[in-house]
């Protein structure tokens, strides 16, 4: 009989989103926001403020709080928004085939990652994230490039945290008629595939840019042109 290998995961847990969003500066949803635009309108409708007026005055509240905040926080002034996110996922693989030969396998893993995500000036961003790992075929100085999956083993022993992601981007373009940005750094995959070509978990390093032409703006059939190019490195 032909060897044959089934992987069964039986049973993933997930906790998403635990630490995501922590921290947002000069965010709509804050109560001092909504306080604000709910008395804006009321004046505009009143006839006080015209709404032009009315979007020059929201502009100069998110203003305030953001210097507000930064004050506060010690946060600087150019940094306009802070992002905290992260996940853990827990997880249980069997390995069972037909032939007698074959050795089943109970396999437990876990990952975690937790990572940090900065606005400046509205123009650059910088990120890291941080992720558990599982060093593969003997290598010394890094994890598994395509995952984060980290086996329970070795009695339980302490595991590595690897530096997942170390990005900066300067969002250079954005317009009505264009946007684009340029991605330095080892960064999340700016190539969508299907699995069969390349894995989501692979975050490459190098360079990457992404324009995109908007060639009309109707809701209904907008129409698109976009451009998608990266250099990375393999190896030194």
């Amino acid at each position: 009989m032909k060897n044959r290998k089934m992987t069964w995961t039986t049973l993933t847990v997930g906790t998403l989103a635990a630490l995501g969003s922590a921290a947002t500066l000069g965010s709509a949803a804050t109560v001092p926001a909504r306080s604000s635009d709910a008395l804006i309108d009321v004046l505009v409708n009143k006839g006080v403020l015209t709404l032009d007026e009315a979007k020059q005055l929201r502009k100069e509240a998110d203003k305030d709080f953001t210097r507000a905040y930064a004050s506060k926080s010690g946060m600087p002034e150019w940094v306009t928004a802070l992002k905290l996110g992260g996940d853990f996922r827990g997880r249980y693989e069997g390995y069972f085939g037909d032939n007698p030969n074959f050795t089943e396998r109970d396999r437990f893993r876990y990952r975690l990652r937790f990572g940090v995500t900065a606005l400046m000036l509205e123009q650059f961003e910088v990120g890291f994230r941080l992720g558990s790992g599982d060093l593969d075929g003997g290598l010394t100085s890094g994890s598994d490039p395509i995952s984060n999956n980290q086996d329970f083993k070795n009695n339980a022993s302490k595991k590595g945290v690897f530096i997942d992601q170390a990005y900066a981007t300067w969002h250079a373009l954005n317009s009505p008629l264009m946007s684009g940005n340029v991605t330095i750094g080892k960064m999340a995959n700016p190539f969508v595939f299907s699995q069969l070509v390349m894995d989501h978990d692979y975050t490459p390093e190098g360079g990457a840019a992404q324009f995109t032409f908007h060639l009309n703006h109707d809701p209904a059939r907008a129409q698109t042109l976009k451009l998608n190019a990266g250099a990375f490195v393999l190896d030194e």
